[in-house]
């Protein structure tokens, strides 16, 4: 949480990083030599037409641009008349670590699964419960190839990883402990941890998050949990 604006924290998030990891000694912690990813970010507040206020995308990958956009937040910014300007009006949109206006498979059909869980769900007056449930099952949709799985090809394996929601464990081959680094724990490498956020009008957000795999033994059952914090 933080009581700064969107461009404040921005243009603070590298120093900020810098403060809260002293044993690195460095000043700035530079986003770019970070492995690829997007962050969504923003403050969570509905404005006076009872609407949710816009969200920032960040990429460290030096892109920009915004979700629940209206025409006039998008006037006169940099998305105007840009291949990013698209996403900041999206109702349902998607994330991954690839750049959001260019985005990966997986990306597409999660944005398709998702709309279509949220249509059934008020079509058919569901749950909360039972709509968390169905978040779940968009994140559990899996179509990575098992041919490639199976293989020996470790680059056709990465490229896989952009057209399957859910990864599968997968064998990174066995690692010595003299060559053992940070970049490789454990044997499998896939979805570990889902979670699905749903945060209400009145300011009550729900936090509910399956640990799948805590471990390389792979028969281990999952474990939710799940939380409420009010934001207001």
């Amino acid at each position: 949480m933080s009581q700064k604006s969107e461009e404040e924290w921005l243009e603070n998030i590298e120093v900020s990083l810098a403060e809260r990891t002293p044993q690195l000694g460095v000043k700035e912690v530079s986003l770019r030599r970070i492995g690829g990813f997007s962050l969504l970010y923003g403050h969570l507040r509905l404005s006076s037409s009872k609407q949710i206020e816009p969200l920032h995308i960040l990429s460290n990958r030096g892109d920009r641009g915004m979700v629940h956009a209206r025409g006039s937040d998008v006037a006169g910014s940099e998305l105007r008349f840009t291949n990013r300007e698209e996403i900041s009006s999206q109702t349902t949109f998607g994330l991954s670590n690839s750049l959001y206006y260019n985005p990966w498979k997986k990306v597409e059909l999660g944005r398709k699964l998702l709309s279509s869980a949220v249509e059934r769900s008020v079509a058919e007056g569901s749950s909360m419960e039972y709509f968390v449930d169905q978040c779940f099952e968009v994140l559990s949709h899996n179509t990575y190839s098992e041919e490639v799985r199976q293989g020996k090809e470790t680059a056709k394996k990465f490229k896989e990883l952009q057209n399957s929601i859910f990864i599968p464990p997968i064998e990174t081959g066995e690692v010595s402990d003299a060559n053992r680094s940070s970049r490789t724990i454990g044997r499998y490498y896939g979805t570990r941890t889902q979670t699905v956020i749903l945060l209400r009008r009145d300011g009550k957000l729900f936090y509910c998050e399956r640990n799948l795999h805590k471990s390389d033994d792979l028969s281990e059952a999952p474990v939710t949990n799940k939380y409420s914090f009010d934001l207001q």
